[in-house]
């Protein structure tokens, strides 16, 4: 991974050692490697997301910020294994905020009465070479597209990453 792409903000409270960061990592790869979306055939997901960062921690360091993400793409693996019990065609995809780790997160969706499936990145400039090559050790054994958009609510550049040999594509066809 590559720490230029993302811009980390450290906190503006004195720098000291943190105690237990080793076993707060350890807990949160447990609970992304154990993570379920209890999918079942007749569920459907309207763009349910799951953020792994629920205290902005990943924000202190590339180091922390890295290692927020390996847990989100453990989460990803655990959701696309459990996708196989669905029988309606899905999406999944990931999104990682330029500079804010407690907006990423995972993203499935399928067909459901409350939104529009197949979502489409309209607004996207895919086939961003640099974080696919970033990323595309943490996504095998499936490939790898990313993405590059801006959210004007955050004001912030948002990675879009997702597999095309997982279910539906994101791109506009």
């Amino acid at each position: 991974m590559n720490q230029e792409l993302f811009k980390i903000t450290p906190s503006l409270l004195p720098k000291r050692k943190v105690r237990g960061l080793g076993r707060y990592y350890r807990q949160l790869m447990s609970k992304a490697e154990n993570f379920s979306i209890i999918a079942e055939p007749d569920h459907w997901f309207n763009y349910w997301h799951s953020h792994i960062d629920q205290n902005g921690s990943s924000n202190k360091s590339w180091k922390n910020r890295r290692k927020h993400i390996q847990a989100l793409f453990a989460m990803f693996h655990r959701i696309v294994h459990e996708t196989n019990l669905l029988e309606i065609p899905f999406q999944i995809w990931l999104c990682l905020y330029e500079k804010n780790g407690y907006d990423d997160a995972v993203y499935l969706h399928t067909p459901n009465p409350h939104s529009e499936f197949p979502c489409r990145y309209i607004d996207t400039e895919w086939g961003i070479e640099n974080i696919e090559s970033a990323f595309k050790e943490l996504i095998a054994p499936y490939d790898i597209r990313a993405g590059l958009s801006y959210d004007n609510e955050v004001k912030q550049k948002v990675y879009t990453i997702y597999s095309p040999s997982l279910g539906k594509k994101l791109e506009s066809v």
